[in-house]
């Protein structure tokens, strides 16, 4: 027995067979079976991912919603103003609160510098024109579009230096110049481009006239002001407007120049500064716009009739000093 199974075990070394894996030979590895999702759960995930599309579409609706709402209520702060007893004209140097305002009338005027009484604020080295551009130029000021200030724009440097660009100076031709030729040629352009303030010779001033019942008198409330060029030396024919300022500002930096100085041609003792004589009245000017449903100039009204504009003028002019002298007639 032992002889059988000593030549077994030699006839298998012989063969070259393992022993211990010759009973494995055949078997096949198991593979575990994954169960196939029913039609039910299918399904559900489909309506949760439905579901999830439209909160998320939702979400995006109820935020653009909630934006556009939020712009309307800023539109409608800026264009209406609301009256209440405490408030009052945040533009203004002296404000009056809306419950002693009996009466208000926005009154546009044009003020130009060639007119004897203007020329006290075009003094040598004290020209109003040079130093609002000026301040404006150091960022002092903030240049804005239209005289409607905060509801309006912010002008940006582009726009502000191309503003004060002399109309009647022409770009150079820097096709086929060197580089070099080509930075001198613009170099040059930009600095006699610009329009010298002192021939920025109209403004225009927007101001409310506000009849205070506690103190019982008109009150000229200036809110802003625009420098022009005017159409005299503007090729394109009409007053182009360069930037307005809040005057309420300009009194502050007035106040701190000693530049800005009126000067009274009958007395140097007596000079004032731009504030001052602003305050007391001091500049000629002319009405060319009274608020009106129409949004319209005085001489639109007279259907373009410079003379008949004019006469207008002087009659709006009337009506409010009229106004005043009628409250206290018996």
């Amino acid at each position: 027995m032992i002889r059988n199974t000593l030549l077994s075990c030699s006839l298998i070394l012989a063969l070259g067979i393992n022993p211990a894996f010759s009973q494995k030979k055949g078997k096949k590895p198991t593979v575990s079976a994954v169960p196939s999702k029913s039609s039910e759960q299918m399904k559900a995930e489909a309506a949760a991912a439905n579901q999830a599309k439209a909160d998320e579409e939702n979400k995006k609706k109820a935020e653009a919603e909630a934006e556009r709402q939020r712009r309307l209520a800023e539109y409608e702060a800026k264009i209406r103003r609301v009256i209440s007893p405490d408030n009052f004209n945040k533009y203004s140097v002296r404000p009056i609160l809306d419950k002693d305002i009996m009466y208000r009338k926005t009154v546009w005027r044009f003020m130009d510098m060639k007119e004897k009484q203007n020329k006290s604020f075009m003094s040598v080295n004290h020209e109003l024109p040079t130093l609002i551009l000026e301040y404006l130029k150091l960022g002092k000021l903030k240049p804005y579009s239209t005289d409607s200030l905060d509801e309006g724009k912010i002008l940006t440097d582009e726009q502000f230096k191309a503003n004060i660009v002399d109309p009647n100076v022409q770009a150079p031709d820097t096709s086929g110049m060197a580089p070099d030729e080509k930075r001198e040629a613009l170099k040059s352009y930009a600095n006699s481009a610009n329009l010298d303030p002192k021939q920025m010779t109209l403004m225009s001033i927007r101001e409310d006239a506000i009849f205070d019942r506690k103190r019982s008198r008109i009150y000229y409330d200036i809110v802003a002001i625009t420098v022009y060029i005017p159409a005299s030396i503007n090729p394109r024919g009409f007053n182009q407007p360069v930037a307005t300022v809040k005057f309420k500002d300009l009194v502050e930096l007035f106040k701190k120049d000693n530049r800005a100085n009126w000067f009274n041609r009958e007395n140097d003792s007596e000079h004032r500064n731009y504030s001052d004589a602003f305050d007391l009245r001091l500049f000629s000017s002319y009405i060319y716009k009274v608020s009106n449903p129409n949004d319209e100039q005085i001489v639109d009204t007279y259907g373009g009739d410079l003379k008949k504009g004019r006469y207008g003028s002087e009659k709006a002019a009337n009506d409010l000093m009229e106004f005043e002298h009628n409250l206290w007639e018996f």
